[in-house]
C-alpha cells in the first residue's frame, strides 16, 4: 500500500478568513484570522505558510487606525485594538502570504469588515445629573445620563438612560 503526504498549499489571501467580533469601548477586541489555502485548508504550521505576514486597521469611524498583530504559528493571527468611542468600526485585513512582498499582499476573503462597538460600563467622572430647582409637595424630575470613561453614552433599547 502507497502513502503519500498531501500539504496544505501557500496562504491565500482569498480563501484566508476572520472572526471580527463586536466591541466594548475600552476593552480589548480581538480579531483571529485563519490562513487558508485556496482550496480552502487550514494551513497550520506548514513550513510554506509560516511566513505570511498579515496586517489590518481600523479604516474609519471613531477608532481608526492600525491593528496589533501576532502570529499565533499556527496558521492563526489575532489583531488586536482598544476602541475607545462607541459606533461602527470600519476594518480591513490583508495577507502577505510570503511576508516579503513576492506575492502581492491582498485583502482577505470578506473584507471590509465591520466591528460594532458599544459603550463601556458606567463611570461615574463621566455621568452628569440635572437637577432642577424643585418645589416642596411638588414632582421634582432629575435626569441621570450614564456614560462610559469615554463619555459614550449608555443607552437602553435606543434611548437614553434617565
Amino acid at each position: 500500500m502507497l502513502f503519500r503526504s498531501v500539504s496544505p498549499g501557500i496562504a491565500a489571501p482569498s480563501a484566508t478568513t476572520a472572526s471580527v467580533p463586536s466591541g466594548t469601548s475600552g476593552a480589548v477586541t480581538t480579531i483571529v484570522v485563519t490562513l487558508n489555502d485556496l482550496n480552502g485548508n487550514p494551513v497550520g504550521t506548514d513550513p510554506a505558510s509560516t511566513a505570511a505576514l498579515v496586517t489590518g486597521s481600523v479604516t474609519g469611524g471613531p477608532n481608526a487606525g492600525p491593528l496589533t498583530a501576532t502570529d499565533n504559528l499556527d496558521g492563526t493571527w489575532n489583531l488586536t485594538y482598544t476602541p475607545q468611542g462607541a459606533g461602527t468600526d470600519p476594518i480591513t485585513i490583508s495577507l502577505d502570504p510570503d511576508g516579503v512582498g513576492g506575492v502581492a499582499p491582498a485583502v482577505i476573503l470578506g473584507d471590509p469588515f465591520s466591528s460594532i462597538v458599544g459603550p463601556g460600563a458606567p463611570d461615574p467622572a463621566t455621568t452628569t445629573a440635572v437637577v432642577p430647582p424643585g418645589t416642596v409637595a411638588a414632582l421634582t424630575t432629575i435626569v441621570v445620563t450614564l456614560n462610559d470613561a469615554a463619555g459614550n453614552a449608555l443607552t437602553a433599547n435606543g434611548t437614553e438612560v434617565v
